[in-house]
């Protein structure tokens, strides 16, 4: 990114217009591949560790089978969080910062959000869902951040 593409505060004022259109993207990445990009990163692990080395391969094509279905169940499950985070990306970058920052900023805001609904919804959580759940929501809204840091003001060129 050159300095010409560089947003300045007074840049954010002058074309409200385009900032929102902006956030609706935002939100809209966030909404449409958050619940798959965390079903991912929560059905692939899962495939991983489960059976022998040998059984390996076939755990990770049920996985890929079961995307489907998979889906849904993100959707159900991950939409609101997702969305929810999403909210909150694209209110924080309304202000210019960088990349990296809105990345993380993204991640540990996607962690939050699950945790909180996570204890909201269902207080009683069993096993290890109550820390792979939120580790899932940081990891999902870290890549829709990145995804969409293109739409949002930039304050150094060195940040992608």
């Amino acid at each position: 990114m050159d300095d010409a593409d560089k947003a300045t505060p007074a840049d954010v004022v002058r074309a409200p217009r385009g900032r929102l259109r902006d956030a609706v993207k935002t939100i809209a990445v966030f909404a449409l591949l958050g619940p798959v990009v965390g079903y991912v990163s929560v059905a692939v692990p899962f495939a991983l560790s489960e059976g022998s080395r040998s059984s390996v391969h076939q755990s990770l094509l049920t996985a890929v089978v079961n995307l489907p279905f998979g889906a849904v169940f993100a959707f159900v499950f991950g939409g609101v969080p997702a969305f929810v985070t999403g909210l909150l990306v694209a209110a924080l970058s309304f202000r210019p910062m960088s990349a990296t920052m809105r990345i993380a900023l993204a991640a540990a805001l996607g962690f939050v959000v699950v945790l909180v609904l996570q204890r909201w919804v269902a207080e009683a959580v069993a096993g290890g869902g109550a820390v792979v759940l939120p580790l899932a929501g940081a990891l999902s809204a870290a890549a829709c951040a990145w995804i969409s840091r293109r739409w949002v003001p930039q304050l150094d060129a060195g940040s992608e």
